[in-house]
């Protein structure tokens, strides 16, 4: 489970980073696929139609490089630029406001509890902490820290941020998705997201 929780969290980080030529060559070789499709963690129904679906998409490239062309032009029409508007922004701060502001409160959260943990971004971020893969590359620190140091407070934190911090803004940035996405890739990969982080606020301290 825990190794699960790790490498789901690791591989959907990079996925919200955008692709990259080094990504979609991997998942165009089910790399993508199988860090999900782990039987020491028994999908049900929807994780595993969830999995069918993007199995399907891939299916319909012939080479990664057409793969990465499709996704690197959703990642930018859905989350970076679109002549109507941006669909779904990456940033929590979007979704605490109606005029979807960049650099709300979610963005000063996140820079205190980076701060709390003597964490900083990397000089190449030069997004918001309150971008979605900062967020689960601190809620991956939160639940390896805990478990390497048997820290129960840190897997209490992980839980109330999965929970309470990520679940709310992620599930409407889902809903968003489902609505204006040109394929099932990037929704597929919200959902699988959000039944992560439901796993993870359903966690026992000693997972």
């Amino acid at each position: 489970q825990k190794a699960y929780l790790r490498n789901g969290l690791r591989e959907l980080c990079a996925v919200f980073w955008g692709p990259n030529d080094k990504w979609c060559e991997e998942a165009f070789q089910g790399a993508f696929l199988k860090v999900f499709d782990d039987p020491a963690w028994p999908l049900d129904r929807q994780a595993s139609e969830v999995l069918e679906q993007i199995s399907a998409f891939a299916a319909t490239f012939e080479k990664p490089a057409a793969l990465c062309r499709t996704l690197e032009e959703e990642y930018v029409r859905l989350f970076i630029n679109h002549h109507s508007g941006v669909p779904a922004p990456l940033f929590h701060s979007c979704y605490t406001s109606g005029d979807r502001r960049l650099m709300g409160e979610p963005a000063r959260m996140m820079k205190a509890l980076l701060a709390e943990q003597g964490l900083d971004l990397a000089a190449s971020v030069h997004e918001p902490a309150d971008h979605l893969s900062i967020e689960l590359e601190y809620l991956y620190y939160l639940l390896d820290k805990g478990w390497q140091t048997n820290e129960r407070r840190m897997i209490e934190e992980a839980r109330r941020f999965a929970s309470a911090a990520m679940l709310p803004w992620v599930q409407v940035f889902f809903h968003r998705l489902e609505g204006e996405a040109g394929t099932p890739f990037y929704p597929c990969a919200t959902a699988l997201l959000i039944m992560l982080l439901r796993g993870i606020a359903d966690l026992p301290w000693k997972a």
